[in-house]
């Protein structure tokens, strides 16, 4: 017999827009409303809210059969959350080199080429 259940997951997601991309890398349709996430799996209403720590919790409710797609679902998002934030951090650092090698009178940007690794390698002339 299936119980319909309340349950709460932590999770290690801050960043809202890498969030919002980790869904749409999953094709899993949301809806947004003061900042809290919502979508669908199986039998579960996900609500995605962050706490006071600022990382979003997971508000689950629906049937305990199914519990263990919520476990599996927040795995599958932490994957793509991790290689975006990681991603997003690699492109804010490269930038404020860029910045820094622009408004240097001595540095001059002679190239810029992204590795197989997906790595960055900036060639600068001094």
């Amino acid at each position: 017999m299936s119980v319909y259940i309340h349950l709460k997951y932590k999770t290690k997601f801050k960043d809202k827009e890498a969030l919002i991309n980790a869904f749409k890398m999953e094709n899993i349709n949301y809806t947004e409303k003061d900042d809290e996430l919502m979508c669908n799996i199986g039998f579960y209403n996900l609500h995605f809210k962050k706490n006071k720590n600022g990382e979003y919790e997971i508000n689950a409710t629906g049937y305990d059969d199914w519990k263990d797609d919520i476990k599996s679902f927040r795995n599958k998002l932490a994957v793509h959350y991790e290689k975006l934030t990681k991603d997003k951090l690699q492109e804010q650092i490269c930038n404020d080199i860029k910045e820094n090698i622009a408004n240097s009178l001595s540095m001059k940007l002679e190239s810029e080429v992204v590795l197989e690794d997906n790595s960055i390698l900036l060639t600068i002339v001094v």
